[in-house]
């Protein structure tokens, strides 16, 4: 699934819902920190690094996060990116989520 998100558009909000790879089963998110790197496709560079929050109540335990895009994240040229979620536990061990974000960036009007 790739999300459409227009270029310079100011705090667009994505929600995701992390579940195991295997089982299918949702991962309780609760006591943990959630960011995603945002980048171009197929770069190595990282433009920005949105952190994760809850935003209704309950959302963490139920495997719900979600990223805000800042007032300025979006001012890319237009095209395909990507974001790579990434989980950091309590213990400060961080395990990085497989499956990638999507995004198609178009060219602002």
């Amino acid at each position: 699934m790739t999300l459409q998100l227009s270029q310079n558009d100011v705090s667009p909000d994505v929600q995701v819902t992390i579940t195991e790879s295997e089982s299918g089963s949702i991962v309780d998110l609760t006591d943990t920190k959630a960011f995603l790197e945002f980048k171009k496709s197929l770069s190595t560079t990282t433009l920005c690094t949105l952190d994760g929050f809850e935003a209704n109540d309950g959302d963490l335990s139920n495997g719900i996060v979600t990223f805000l895009f800042g007032p300025d994240d979006l001012y890319v040229s237009g095209g395909d990116y990507e974001g790579q979620v990434k989980i950091q536990h309590d213990n400060g061990t961080v395990d990085t989520v497989g499956n990638l974000v999507n995004f198609y960036i178009t060219s602002d009007l």
